[in-house]
């Protein structure tokens, strides 16, 4: 088993281009990296992960990890947003537990964050979440970097912010869809709709990633460093939006395996919305369009 120590830590995570003062959105397989030299049992080593980063970002860093709890969206538990456990890795249940951790209320796609950023990004979020004015909205506009720890290269994490730039970018595979769960907060359900964006059914495509990682490697985007048995590596948010949306600019479907499998006469594939009659103009005839009717 490869080891490291949490001195290593730091200096990976300043040799990928990690500062004083940012801004970080963290994701995390802690085990791909081996074992932590030092570390006495799980909290010991959650905290020294922790203090590591802090060591590197300061106290006027922002440090940001997903807190996704896909199974409220797949089986329709319900969600409390102090409580329900976040399915993305032991450091964010970590960070979320904090008394000093800030959690976005979304009942699948939620962040928590500390630091002097923490309530901007995660306070009062629009419901959609990789929408206007969610979490990851607010993380863009303010920048920072995408840091990804013990994960193989082509997983995906690299563009971790990948839903964020199709959701804005309004690619056409996808539609909003209505969390059918309860939410509760502060003791009280929340009466208010949140949605997520889903491919629709049926469409025969997957996503990948290599492509959108392998555009970034072409603009030397992606910063890296060995730790222990695995890798580190970051992009800055202005690199991850600007390279993503470069490609979807170039081809709609960048993100995807394959294009989607449409099906004539069903969304997103519906055609227009009236057909011509054979002279030529729809039956509603819209007032200064067909000028010559």
């Amino acid at each position: 088993m490869q080891t490291y120590s949490a001195a290593d830590l730091s200096a990976a995570l300043l040799a990928i281009g990690v500062a004083r003062g940012d801004l970080i959105y963290l994701s995390t397989r802690l085990y791909g990296l081996g074992v932590m030299l030092g570390a006495r049992g799980r909290d010991d080593f959650l905290s020294q992960v922790h203090a590591s980063v802090r060591s590197v970002i300061g106290a006027e860093g922002t440090l940001v990890v997903p807190t996704f709890t896909q199974q409220v969206g797949r089986f329709g538990l319900p969600y409390v947003h102090e409580e329900t456990a976040s399915l993305t890795g032991v450091f964010g249940e970590f960070l979320r537990a904090r008394p000093d951790g800030v959690r976005s209320l979304h009942p699948v796609f939620s962040v928590a964050a500390e630091g002097p950023l923490a309530t901007a990004i995660c306070d009062a979020v629009a419901p959609a979440a990789f929408g206007f004015d969610s979490a990851f909205d607010r993380m863009v506009r303010y920048g920072g970097r995408v840091v990804c720890m013990g994960f193989d290269y082509y997983t995906g994490h690299i563009v971790s912010l990948m839903h964020y730039v199709e959701t804005s970018f309004a690619v056409p595979y996808y539609y909003n869809k209505i969390v059918r769960a309860d939410v509760f907060a502060g003791g009280q359900k929340v009466e208010r709709p949140f949605v997520i964006n889903v491919k629709y059914p049926g469409l025969g495509c997957q996503f990948e990633y290599r492509r959108y990682i392998d555009a970034l490697a072409a603009r030397n985007a992606i910063r890296s460093a060995e730790l222990g048995g695995g890798m580190i590596y970051s992009v800055t948010l202005a690199d991850h939006m600007s390279v993503g949306y470069d490609l979807l600019k170039t081809d709609v479907y960048a993100f995807l395996d394959r294009p989607p499998a449409y099906t004539e006469g069903q969304i997103p594939f519906d055609g227009p919305p009236e057909r011509m009659n054979e002279a030529g103009a729809s039956a509603s005839n819209w007032p200064g369009f067909y000028l010559g009717q």
